[in-house]
């Protein structure tokens, strides 16, 4: 397959972007109300954002108590914009109604080195239309993978 550039990526493309290596992680809380990053949730590339700082108040301080507190929540890494990521899923979402249209949503996952995939591999998320903060418009498609199902137990109807 000859790779090509699209701007309307399909599940089951193998893509990259030099863009891919900027973005930002998402953030959860702990249980003493400190924000940090999730690394179980995707990273939202972007094409531009190298830091990433976010000022928050503590969750469990009272009001009178309070400051702001700052953490950075970026996740440029620049090998990430060398890589290959296969789409798993690609569809039109987050609209939010006749002001804001939906746009072409991609959730990718990063392949190994030798094109292998990896259930827990890096997952990166981006637009590539509508009206989002996070989007690489265009992507480069090297190759293309099938989905195969593989059974993990034998089925047993009197279950």
């Amino acid at each position: 397959m000859e790779a090509y550039k699209t701007n309307h990526a399909n599940i089951g493309d193998i893509i990259n972007s030099e863009e891919f290596a900027f973005g930002y992680y998402e953030s959860k809380y702990d249980s003493n109300g400190y924000m940090h990053i999730d690394k179980d949730k995707s990273i939202t590339v972007d094409g531009r954002t190298e830091t990433y700082p976010f000022q928050y108040y503590n969750s469990k301080n009272s009001d009178s108590d309070s400051k702001l507190l700052t953490t950075d929540l970026s996740a440029y890494n620049k090998s990430r914009g060398q890589a290959n990521f296969i789409v798993e899923d690609a569809r039109l979402s987050d609209g939010s109604g006749n002001d804001w249209p939906d746009g072409w949503r991609i959730i990718a996952r990063r392949l190994s080195k030798d094109n292998f995939y990896n259930p827990k591999g890096e997952l990166i998320q981006f637009y590539q239309s509508g009206c989002f903060s996070c989007m690489i418009k265009e992507v480069n498609v090297v190759g293309k993978m099938q989905q195969q199902f593989v059974l993990l137990e034998k089925y047993d109807s009197k279950k």
